[in-house]
């Protein structure tokens, strides 16, 4: 087992060594995260949806930043649990809303979004190295654009926000995708963008819930709630 996250300690470009602030860009741009939080629980206060599964969100996006953080300074195996878990926690409970919003079906959208997860997981786990292992993140890219379109087409207008989560999480994919790749060109990598553009990605994903919940008639959104 140690010997598993012994060799993962190099597996981002800027990483230069043991200790702390053996990566500080990495480290220090998990704050991206903790300010999204902020933000996200502000977006929700403002537009009165401070509901248990919403708020949820906005405060795993602050575990993120934070697990991230420890993951990038302590390399062992409770820092790496730290480290994903919130990431999944806020997958799980970000696709499940989507989906009670979309569907109004709890039992659908619950067995949608488990179905889902188990595919990424078995992506992940069986082309760890794709992508620099972000194949998971592409899959997420291809649901996203699906849903974009549902939406198109059942308002009748594009949801903006749903639109700038992609095209961030594009972008920081990308960046996740090419760390390695730049090394010898540029030592610190690109692993940090990821986190910046994670950030922004959290706190669209959340105002695109807002979005749906404010142009969905509130007669048809009371069995949700």
């Amino acid at each position: 087992m140690m010997n598993l996250y012994s060799e993962s300690a190099a597996s981002y470009c800027e990483r230069i060594g043991t200790g702390i602030f053996s990566e500080p860009i990495n480290l220090f741009t998990n704050v991206f995260l903790l300010v999204a939080s902020f933000f996200s629980l502000k977006l929700l206060q403002k537009h009165n949806l401070l509901k248990k599964k919403y708020v949820s969100l906005a405060i795993l996006v602050g575990l993120i930043g934070i697990g991230s953080g420890l993951w990038h300074s302590f390399r062992n195996p409770i820092t790496h649990a730290m480290d994903f878990i919130p990431i999944y926690a806020f997958f799980i409970v970000y696709l499940y809303s989507l989906f009670l919003l979309l569907t109004k079906k709890k039992m659908s959208s619950l067995g949608i979004t488990i179905a889902y997860v188990f595919a990424q997981v078995w992506l992940s786990a069986y082309l760890p190295q794709l992508l620099n292992g972000s194949i998971r993140h592409v899959f997420n890219l291809g649901l996203i654009i699906g849903v974009l379109l549902w939406l198109r087409t059942r308002y009748q207008k594009l949801n903006y926000p749903l639109l700038a989560l992609f095209l961030t999480y594009g972008l920081g994919v990308f960046f996740r995708s090419i760390d390695k790749a730049v090394c010898e060109s540029f030592p610190v990598g690109t692993h940090f963008v990821w986190h910046i553009a994670a950030a922004i990605t959290c706190f669209y994903a959340v105002k695109s819930l807002v979005w749906i919940e404010e142009n969905t008639d509130t007669t048809k959104t009371k069995t949700i709630l």
